[in-house]
């Protein structure tokens, strides 16, 4: 696909923490953007990393969507700007 960088608009920050994640916090923070005109179609330019890439209902995605992903997705139709995956506090 290509999209223009210039035609981003911020949907979402999702902080996520586990403790497979890189560096002392094992934290890193995802940005989502939604695109309104793009051109070509999706397809996995990470086949090692994802099996196949497809356009989704955001409000009802596959049961085998990354967790944190489907996460992203529903806090987006909600309008919500920003969310949390994972270890909230420490313990």
């Amino acid at each position: 696909m290509t999209l223009r960088r210039d035609e981003a608009v911020f949907s979402h920050v999702m902080h996520r923490t586990a403790p497979f994640l890189p560096g002392p916090c094992h934290a890193i923070s995802d940005y989502w953007f939604t695109f309104h005109h793009w051109a070509g179609e999706p397809h996995a330019a990470e086949p090692d990393k994802a099996s196949e890439a497809l356009w989704i209902d955001p409000a009802a995605p596959p049961a085998d969507v990354i967790p944190h992903c489907a996460q992203a997705l529903a806090a987006i139709g909600r309008g919500e700007a920003f969310g949390v995956h994972g270890r909230t506090q420490n313990t």
